[in-house]
């Protein structure tokens, strides 16, 4: 805030217990002040008392309800802190050293978050009211067609209904889900599902947008506070804001474009400059298995997912059509999240047996995968929490449990967190790292390029477009030399007046 309104840059490290708090247990809840003091600090519990309770997660010095004088609320917090602060430090640097580098990236990425808060990202009010008239036109003319072709009106937000008009319902209840609907062949199917799209995108994605537009400007919340340290936003969410997708108008039968992203555009005279990296996740996997293929394919330019379904299905790059490709990159990243046949299954839309045949004959081509995640897993049994790349850890008690449920879902998470934990902090060390670089030398200037938003792989600028070329050098090169492992991590850039226009941009 400090930087907003005057231009003063904090040059200082920051400290904040919270932080420290989570690096040592990011399962455990956002605590506040006083919880931090009984845990780390008892022997400071009667001073705190003297400013009066602690409500929620936020400041005693900031409570306006309170009877106790600000400046005696304030004064106790700032000396509570310090010496919570310190007990903290010391805490991290007892389990291991590199405990105090990981705080300080999370200290540096706080800064970076609370300036991109700040900025927010523009909207323009005309293209949402546009969007609104297209969903609700759109919904309104699937409705139609449905109800035409059910001969009655129906609810396509009752189950029950719905399996009714599409001849599935046989007296009990059934499941609509999209896996099963689009598995039957009724036209009314179709339409439900497009219908279900469109709503979502109404009232999950619009009305939410709609509800915190009070200027040009929409400012996201962020929540650090994870259990695999990624980053996630709220109020609204705008990492879940849904990439375009086409519609068929079932009465007009022409396409539809639904596009909210179109409505998040830079300021006059700006660009959104979009730096992305290429399978971030698949390649930090292969890194930490160390395959030889896999290294192999991602040393080299190309289409990733094609090399390895070429490999997988043992014939020519040329020969890979789209459904091999597709089939690929669901098994890679079902191995990433640990996803199990059945769901696998629903995903291909395959029986539950070939997907198991699949995910096996896919490890058997890259062997070091499954040792990998072998490995992983004994690792954590072994010592009750796994690590990133940078040492960060995650306790994962549940990996010895009796009960196999809890078991099973430890395991997932133990080679979950390692892949996207480590992206996690990769994307962290690259946006502060890029910080760092445009402060120096754009210091001076105005108005210069802001980021202004954060999705996990993903980071996006508003750049001058005088300066385009200048930034987008220096984001992919800090970005890409950022992380150096065993593979390649290539950054692809793209521009654009809006988020909804973007395009690739080559240098």
């Amino acid at each position: 805030m400090l930087n907003y309104c005057t231009g003063i840059q904090l040059k200082s490290k920051i400290d904040d217990p919270k932080i420290a708090d989570w690096i040592l247990d990011p399962e455990t809840k956002e605590k506040n002040l006083l919880a931090m003091m009984l845990n780390y600090f008892p022997e400071g519990i009667k001073l705190a008392q003297l400013a009066g309770s602690c409500k929620g997660l936020g400041s005693i010095s900031l409570d306006i309800h309170s009877s106790v004088e600000p400046k005696k609320r304030s004064s106790i917090e700032a000396v509570l802190t310090w010496h919570l602060v310190d007990c903290l430090r010391k805490r991290l640097e007892e389990i291991k050293d590199s405990y105090l580098d990981i705080y300080d990236l999370e200290s540096q990425t706080i800064l970076c978050l609370s300036k991109m808060e700040i900025n927010g990202i523009g909207v323009k009010k005309s293209s949402f009211q546009e969007l609104e008239e297209t969903l609700k036109a759109q919904i309104a003319a699937v409705e139609k067609k449905a109800y035409s072709l059910a001969g009655r009106r129906f609810n396509f937000t009752s189950s029950t209904d719905v399996a009714k008009v599409v001849g599935m319902f046989r007296g009990k209840k059934v499941s609509t889900r999209k896996q099963v609907l689009e598995q039957n062949d009724h036209p009314i199917s179709d339409l439900v599902l497009i219908w279900r799209k469109l709503n979502c995108t109404l009232t999950k994605t619009f009305y939410p947008l709609l509800r915190v537009i009070e200027s040009e400007r929409i400012h996201g919340c962020c929540i650090t506070h994870t259990a695999t340290g990624r980053v996630s936003m709220h109020e609204p969410n705008l990492q879940n804001i849904p990439k375009d997708f086409l519609v068929i108008n079932p009465i007009s039968k022409s396409e539809i474009t639904i596009s909210c992203r179109k409505a998040f555009r830079a300021r006059d005279g700006c660009a959104l400059l979009s730096a992305d990296y290429c399978q971030l996740e698949l390649r930090i996997l292969t890194h930490l298995s160390q395959d030889q293929l896999l290294v192999s394919v991602m040393s080299r330019p190309g289409d990733v997912f094609r090399s390895i379904a070429a490999k997988w299905n043992k014939v020519e790059i040329c020969k890979v059509d789209d459904a091999m490709r597709q089939n690929t990159k669901h098994i890679c990243y079902g191995i990433i999240y640990g996803m199990g046949a059945k769901a696998l299954s629903e995903q291909l839309q395959i029986g539950e047996d070939d997907a198991l045949m699949f995910m096996e004959a896919f490890k058997n081509t890259y062997p070091a995968l499954r040792t990998f995640i072998n490995n992983t897993i004994d690792k954590c049994r072994k010592n009750g929490y796994v690590e990133t790349v940078t040492g960060r850890r995650r306790y994962l008690p549940n990996i010895n449990d009796s009960d196999a449920t809890k078991k099973g879902q430890a395991e997932r998470q133990a080679v979950n967190t390692v892949v996207q934990g480590s992206a996690a902090d990769i994307a962290k060390r690259a946006m502060v790292t890029v910080e760092e670089e445009l402060q120096k030398i754009f210091c001076k200037t105005k108005n210069g390029p802001k980021i202004v938003l954060q999705l996990h792989d993903e980071l996006i600028y508003e750049v001058p477009t005088k300066y385009v070329i200048k930034v987008a050098k220096i984001v992919k090169k800090y970005m890409e030399e950022s992380v150096r492992l065993s593979v390649p991590f290539p950054v692809k850039l793209k521009t654009g007046p809006s988020w909804g226009d973007l395009t690739e941009y080559t240098m």
